[in-house]
């Protein structure tokens, strides 16, 4: 099977590529293999706008999210030493906590409390709960 397309806008002046088909003809992977002559296609590519998009990516990164994520690394660390001195929990265990009470805008839920945490009093809920409302007050 061979196609060959050639492309015309009547609203321009000729120009000597489209006077050209392009010849291609499918391969035994199920590619194409292009039969003629496309470099002056490839040659000057204009890249500007990927480029634009990878700076603008870049920047927002810089700006934005490495600051975050500093930010939060360095409250979360906060908080675990907070809760080291209170109590000998597992590093695990500390983690557990922390994302139970960040998934519940900083309250540890009745079911944590029930299962994973039984082991914690009322008042030592309170008390975690305190420290994680002040190292994420934002």
């Amino acid at each position: 099977m061979v196609l060959a397309v050639a492309q015309e806008n009547p609203n321009t002046a000729p120009c000597p590529q489209a006077s050209k088909a392009q010849v291609w003809t499918p391969t035994e992977k199920f590619n194409v293999e292009v039969t003629n002559d496309t470099s002056d296609f490839y040659r000057f590519f204009d890249a500007t706008p990927h480029a634009t998009f990878l700076y603008s990516c870049v920047q927002k990164t810089i700006e934005v999210d490495l600051p975050y994520e500093t930010e939060f690394l360095r409250r979360y660390d906060q908080f675990r030493a907070a809760i080291d001195e209170m109590f000998d929990m597992p590093a695990r265990t500390v983690d557990l906590l922390f994302r139970f009470m960040q998934q519940n805008s900083g309250q540890l839920s009745a079911r944590a409390r029930g299962k994973e945490f039984a082991a914690l009093t009322d008042h030592e809920v309170e008390r975690v709960e305190n420290i994680y409302s002040n190292f994420n007050a934002t």
